[in-house]
């Protein structure tokens, strides 16, 4: 139920995810881990995904060919916190958590930026949104956070607290 992974390189390169938890395991922790190079998500966690999940102090970034994503997380609690998101198309990441903690990272030049939920399933996700840089690159894109919209039923089904962030729209620092 227990798992820690500190200090490895998680780099597919040929299909999927780099990182797929679907496991089912109660609590799951990355640090000083880097997730690159997958031709999906590089850190996908669905499925039977941990109940807790932290990703700190990481690098996730340059996602192979088109679809290029930096994670898809179903989550019911995670955190992410002072970790680099850079050069993914899209899913950065895509959250669907009951909670999620999203503090301290940067995430730089995007397609689709943070994407909050993207769904018409009747919900409560929540994220806290604290402390961020987010840094547009090459492509132009500048919508940082994307995607909230009403479930079928009309009520919003995701819910966000942004404090302290900061955005860099032309990339000039």
């Amino acid at each position: 139920d227990d798992f820690v992974a500190r200090h490895l390189r998680f780099r597919n390169g040929e299909s999927a995810d780099s990182v797929d938890l679907d496991s089912g395991s109660l609590n799951s922790m990355f640090d000083h881990c880097d997730v690159m190079f997958s031709t999906d998500e590089n850190m996908s966690s669905f499925g039977s995904p941990p109940e807790n999940l932290t990703y700190q102090w990481g690098l996730n970034a340059w996602g192979l060919e088109s679809h290029s994503c930096g994670g898809l997380w179903d989550q019911n609690h995670a955190t992410c916190h002072h970790s680099l998101w850079a050069h993914n198309h899209t899913r950065n990441p895509k959250a669907r958590p009951s909670l999620l903690d999203w503090s301290n990272n940067v995430t730089f030049d995007w397609d689709i930026g943070f994407i909050l939920a993207d769904s018409q399933t009747p919900a409560n996700w929540n994220a806290n949104v604290v402390g961020n840089y987010f840094i547009a690159g090459t492509s132009g894109k500048t919508k940082a956070l994307e995607k909230g919209s009403r479930d079928r039923n009309g009520n919003w089904n995701f819910h966000v607290w942004l404090s302290n962030n900061r955005f860099d729209g032309n990339v000039n620092g």
